[in-house]
């Protein structure tokens, strides 16, 4: 059920699963650390958030267990942001990866997207979108 989020600090989570590196499927929910300086409802707040060094997510598996936070690190400027193209399957550490038939596709979609933006794609990782398509 999809609804509308007052702030960043709401909960996020996937509809598709991810697996760990012992093989188990987990489906993943993130959302702003209790414990950390609120994001705000805008841009400026999140920044001014990250910037106090005390902004935390904390990543829940999907019986909503604690798994691990993330901490915001330094603003990137705006070139540097721009120039990697995004690609959560080549990009994913083995221990915890996209997995299924939908994110095999993803693979996919996301190559052609860099080409046609005339982004730098990611590295080449046959191993990586070979072990998202095939494990179900």
């Amino acid at each position: 059920m999809a609804v509308l989020r007052r702030d960043f600090g709401g909960t996020c989570g996937t509809i598709t699963a991810y697996r760990t590196g012992s093989g188990q499927k987990v489906h993943l929910s993130v959302s702003g650390d209790p414990t950390s300086t609120p994001l705000g409802r805008t841009f400026d707040s999140v920044i001014a958030a990250a910037e106090s060094d005390n902004a935390r997510l904390l990543l829940r598996d999907g019986a909503g267990a604690p798994i691990g936070r993330v901490r915001f690190g330094q603003l990137t400027p705006m070139t540097t942001d721009a120039a990697p193209a995004f690609d959560p399957i080549r990009n994913a550490p083995r221990d915890l990866h996209p997995s299924g038939t939908i994110h095999g596709t993803r693979a996919f979609a996301y190559r052609l997207g860099q080409r046609w933006r005339g982004a730098r794609p990611a590295n080449p990782d046959p191993g990586a979108v070979t072990r998202t398509a095939t494990l179900s």
